[in-house]
């Protein structure tokens, strides 16, 4: 029988006495439990043999008879349930010398302390022993005060377990009531909170790091969901939120829309767009526009980025930063407009050089053509008007004749480089020339084809692209050990298209950016001058291509 089967392995009296002030594990009702603090466990022994003879004789069974079956009962119901309990279920009081003794301890004893329960029973101060000498005055504290007022004892410690040579973080709460001696006594549970301090601990480094990162951004910080009406709410801010947006995270909490109300009137369409574009991709929400800022009368320019996902809710979250650009872009709108006034002087500066080529140009032909023609004419009547009897006059003046040769030859040639008079004829005819000369002058095979042989342009282009072409070659002949060079000059619609390819050793991205590469700056300086855009790349292959694109004007004149 049931009965007789709990009744062979009864309970302790300890554990029964615990009963009376555990009711919270069970809620027993008032009735059993003040029977139960009556009963004894020899008056319980005899109720239970009592119970055995009245199910021997079914016409003796009484009232009296089923209380003592009813307590074995529940009381092996809590003997299972406490055992279960994943951590160390005690019962202890306070002796005449204000020392704990345990009355019950359950099996988790052994897995809580390394001890069994009936070490602990024998020596309570094992306890003691084992709490880190850091945290045994907090124990004590606090169970004075809970025996003092009678209140909940509530203690978190570490204890030195010495078989495993490790520290394990433990909790302890119990309440405290007065037992029939009048002595304090303690119903409660110690459980093992080592894993959840350990995360608690990470966590709070974690967000210890996080917040000594945030305070040292030179930005506002951010986190904000769209709710079921699409409309931001914000679940984080930083510190930075009033110096960039005048207002406190307090009000933007309270009223998102503030956000909203200062964004200025021509940014706010591209900013409800970009957030919009972000929610339906998942994508980085980039956004940049201004604020106004009514208490400091002042315009912000800002930039928005944040990533995008979804939170446990289900809604749009973004995680990101507002950064105060107005500084920088004021700075790169000051650069962006130098380097265009650079670049403009520096084309003025192209034309201006190629106009002073031709005034030079055009004084050297004049001035010193004309004058070394007056004195190769004068060298001539003197060496008809000496004697053949003066042999060595007439060597000198031939000598001076041929020196006069000499110097218009040198004159032609610097004439020809200040400015080429092939340009009258043309730009095809320009290349043409060029093409040959350079072939003769350098030994580098250089075809020319065009689409258009007649083709007629401005003078301006015309020199851009016939110095454009001599500069290219040039450093062909220098740096590329190219075998041949290949030019090509193609009408294309609105467009002039100059095609320079060698298949020499090729250009490096880092050679563009040399101290030294006047030449190349020359080039896109010249063809930026009249309009046009210029590449300088790698081929394909191998060597180097130049690509210059002029708009076709034939009319077009830049006036210096």
């Amino acid at each position: 029988m049931e009965s007789v089967t709990e009744n062979q392995n009864p309970a302790p009296t300890s554990m029964i006495r615990s009963t009376s002030d555990l009711s919270s594990w069970d809620r027993m009702n008032e009735s059993h439990t003040a029977q139960w603090q009556e009963t004894s466990f020899n008056s319980l022994g005899e109720s239970a043999n009592q119970n055995e003879q009245d199910q021997t004789h079914p016409h003796s069974i009484g009232q009296a008879g089923n209380k003592p079956h009813e307590f074995i009962r529940i009381e092996s119901r809590l003997k299972t349930i406490l055992s279960n309990i994943p951590g160390l279920v005690f019962e202890c009081t306070l002796n005449e010398n204000n020392e704990i003794s345990f009355s019950y301890v359950n099996e988790g004893c052994q897995a809580m302390l390394g001890i069994t329960p009936e070490q602990l029973n024998a020596n309570p101060h094992l306890l003691f022993d084992i709490i880190l000498p850091a945290d045994r005055e907090s124990f004590l504290e606090s169970m004075r005060a809970s025996a003092a007022s009678l209140s909940v004892w509530n203690w978190e410690g570490g204890l030195w377990m010495e078989k495993w040579q490790d520290v394990k973080s433990v909790s302890l709460r119990a309440t405290a009531t007065r037992n029939q001696q009048d002595k304090v006594l303690w119903s409660g549970i110690i459980t093992n909170i080592t894993q959840s301090r350990n995360e608690k601990m990470a966590l709070d480094e974690i967000t210890n790091r996080f917040k000594a990162i945030v305070s040292n951004i030179p930005s506002l910080v951010f986190q904000c969901t769209l709710n079921n009406r699409n409309d931001i709410v914000f679940n984080y801010l930083s510190d930075g939120c009033y110096a960039l947006l005048g207002a406190h995270s307090d009000i933007l909490f309270k009223a998102p829309e503030r956000l909203i109300e200062i964004i200025l009137p021509e940014d706010r369409e591209s900013f409800f767009k970009s957030m919009h574009e972000s929610a339906e991709n998942r994508s980085a929400w980039n956004w940049e526009g201004g604020l106004w800022i009514e208490e400091w009368q002042d315009i912000k320019l800002v930039n928005l980025r944040a990533s995008a996902m979804l939170n446990a809710q289900g809604q749009v979250q973004w995680c990101g930063l507002i950064t105060n650009i107005t500084q920088s872009k004021k700075e790169k709108k000051e650069l962006e407009r130098s380097n265009q006034q650079l670049e403009e002087l520096s084309s003025h500066m192209a034309l201006v050089k190629e106009q002073e080529r031709l005034h030079i140009a055009r004084e050297i032909h004049d001035n010193i053509g004309g004058n070394l023609s007056a004195i190769k004419i004068g060298i001539s009547s003197l060496i008809k008007g000496l004697e053949k009897q003066q042999p060595a006059l007439i060597e000198k003046a031939m000598k001076l004749e041929e020196l006069v040769d000499s110097t218009f030859d040198d004159t032609h040639k610097i004439t020809a480089d200040l400015r080429p008079g092939v340009l009258e004829l043309g730009i095809v005819a320009a290349l043409e020339w060029h093409a040959r000369e350079f072939e003769n002058r350098m030994g580098i095979p250089v075809s020319f084809k065009t689409n258009e042989e007649n083709l007629e342009l401005d003078m301006d282009s015309a020199i851009v692209l016939f110095r454009v072409c001599q500069e290219a070659n040039t450093n062909t002949a220098k740096y590329a050990k190219a075998g041949s060079i290949e030019v090509e000059l193609m009408h294309q619609a609105d467009e002039i298209v100059l095609q320079i390819s060698d298949d020499g050793i090729g250009i490096k991205p880092e050679d563009k950016l040399k101290k030294h590469a006047f030449g190349l700056r020359g080039m896109v300086e010249r063809v930026q001058a009249v309009g046009g855009r210029i590449s300088i790349e790698p081929g394909l292959i191998a060597g180097t291509k130049i690509l210059v694109r002029l708009p076709y004007n034939p009319c077009y004149k830049l006036d210096i």
